[in-house]
């Protein structure tokens, strides 16, 4: 299987890698329900094929306008599953106040504490960073 997945629709498009680790997300466009199942489905292969216990994924939702309600829903069921499959730490580029406010809700429906606005960077290496460091941080434990 890939360790890189692409997918668009007329809406939005996404592509999908596993770097070092970590699950990296560039999502583009507005998320809708349709687009959400193909990406959890899509997201979930790549947990498949980690190798380890502990994981983080990033995100770059600079080009990406906002999720429909049904999105955020499925938004958060797979975040749920990331939790519970050893994804212990995430980072984004997000540009969107909108975006920023759904995310905001995602993490809070599946628990996650910190607000979203500590965990987002102005470039990918930012990111990967904060995540590497998060992981150090978990897997001394």
């Amino acid at each position: 299987m890939s360790t890189s997945l692409n997918y668009k629709d007329k809406y939005g498009s996404y592509h999908l890698s596993i770097e070092n680790g970590i699950i990296c997300a560039i999502i583009e466009g507005a998320v809708g329900e349709s687009f959400s199942r193909r990406y959890n489905q899509d997201f979930c292969a790549l947990i498949a094929q980690l190798d380890q216990e502990k994981w983080g994924h990033y995100a770059d939702f600079t080009l990406c306008e906002a999720m429909t309600e049904e999105a955020q829903h499925k938004s958060i069921e797979l975040h749920n599953y990331a939790i519970l499959k050893g994804c212990v730490a995430s980072a984004y580029q997000i540009s969107s106040a909108l975006l920023t406010s759904q995310v905001n809700r995602v993490r809070q429906a599946s628990q996650l504490p910190l607000p979203v606005n500590q965990h987002i960077f102005a470039t990918k290496s930012e990111c990967i960073t904060f995540i590497n460091n998060e992981l150090a941080d978990k897997t001394k434990l």
